[in-house]
């Protein structure tokens, strides 16, 4: 079983990862913090950006919606459906109540809000680290995929989404990344999906297509129902 995740100090890697955004983003001209994100194509790059301020508030005073987890996790599909409908309402308020703001006041609230993680507040690396993977994508910036945070969300993922949902289906399976031999080992003799640390974040987090996700990784001996069901938010393109 992978420990690095139970010995971090979240705090720190966040504060870390946000640092490395805002100088990313910083850098930007109004045209390309207007771009359009491609894992999250309703959004800008810089609505991306107000998204997980949103979404750090709300967890921090424990206001996020019960649907946004439910959207996930609930056990039939009409349940996911319905919860997903209220938590997507929820999530484009919170773009919009920031429309209009420029990055550095979105950045001013950001610090503010951001003093308040807490050296336990695992979901805010994971969250953090794909919105900053998903913004390089649509730059085309390479950077940053070998970083240690990788496997961290990966691990966020995967235990938080996908493994419930698996587990419920009597699927055990477990996690190798085939780069750095780090493994998430859930049960002897389960099937193995491998692959290269960001090439399964990306998958496991719902960022890759179906095909992109099995031309980057060995699904091993694993039935197509654990892959249909290894996409957090389900593949994109196929909801």
């Amino acid at each position: 079983m992978v420990t690095e995740r139970r010995a971090a100090d979240f705090k720190s890697i966040y504060l870390a990862t946000r640092d490395d955004l805002m100088e990313l983003v910083r850098g930007l001209d109004p045209a390309s913090l207007s771009r359009t994100c491609e894992a999250c194509p309703e959004w800008s790059i810089q609505d991306v950006v107000a998204h997980h301020i949103h979404y750090l508030g709300a967890y921090l005073t424990n206001t996020t919606p019960d649907a946004l987890w439910h959207r996930q996790l609930d056990e039939t599909e009409q349940a996911r459906a319905a919860a997903a409908v209220e938590a997507d309402a929820w999530t484009q308020a919170g773009v919009e109540a920031r429309r209009g703001r420029t990055i550095e006041e979105l950045f001013e609230e950001w610090r503010s809000t951001a003093s308040q993680v807490s050296p336990t507040d695992s979901p805010f690396a994971t969250n953090l680290y794909m919105h900053l993977s998903d913004i390089r994508e649509t730059l085309g910036d390479e950077s940053g995929r070998d970083e240690p945070v990788a496997l961290y969300a990966l691990e966020g993922y995967f235990h938080a989404v996908v493994l419930p949902r698996l587990e419920r289906e009597g699927l055990p399976v477990n996690v190798l990344c085939a780069d750095t031999g780090k493994r998430i080992d859930v049960a002897a003799d389960a099937p193995v999906i491998s692959g290269p640390t960001y090439e399964l974040l990306l998958s496991i987090g719902g960022r890759r297509t179906r095909p992109g996700a099995d031309n980057a990784l060995d699904w091993g001996d694993t039935d197509q129902t654990t892959r249909q069901l290894s996409a957090s938010y389900g593949w994109p393109g196929t909801n």
